[in-house]
C-alpha cells in the first residue's frame, strides 16, 4: 500500500491494465470510406459507449480499399470476405473467432457491441 500512496498514477494505470486483461477481446471491422458520413457515424456510435472513446479489448479496423484488405489479410485472414452491403458502410463484430452478420445501421452495431 505505501507504494500506491507514493505513486497514485501507477494505481490508475494498474486498473486500466486490469480492465483490459479482463475484457473479452473483440474486433470491429467496418467496410467503408473514412470520407463517408455512414462510416464516421458508425465510429461515433462505437465511441459513444465509452467515456474515453475506446473500449478495452476492442480493436477497430476500417477497410476502405483493396490495399487495406491486402495489408490486413496478413493478420486477419477472413478480411477478404469483408465487403460493403448495398454500397453502405458495413460493420462486422467478431468475438471468440466468430463474426456477427454484417450490419449497416449504427444502432444495430451498438446493439451487437453491448452483447
Amino acid at each position: 500500500m505505501p507504494k500506491i500512496r507514493q505513486n497514485p498514477e501507477v494505481f490508475t494505470q494498474m486498473l486500466v491494465t486490469m480492465n483490459f486483461a479482463l475484457a473479452k477481446p473483440a474486433q470491429v471491422i467496418i467496410a467503408g470510406s473514412m470520407d463517408d458520413n455512414e462510416t464516421r457515424n458508425m465510429l461515433k456510435k462505437i465511441r459513444s459507449i465509452s467515456i474515453s472513446g475506446s473500449i478495452p479489448g476492442m480493436t477497430i479496423f476500417v477497410v476502405s480499399s483493396d490495399a487495406d484488405r491486402t495489408r490486413l489479410k496478413k493478420y486477419l485472414s477472413f478480411v477478404e470476405s469483408i465487403k460493403q452491403i448495398d454500397n453502405k458502410a458495413t460493420a462486422y463484430v467478431c468475438k471468440d473467432y466468430k463474426c456477427s452478420k454484417p450490419v449497416t445501421n449504427p444502432d444495430m452495431l451498438l446493439n451487437l457491441l453491448k452483447k
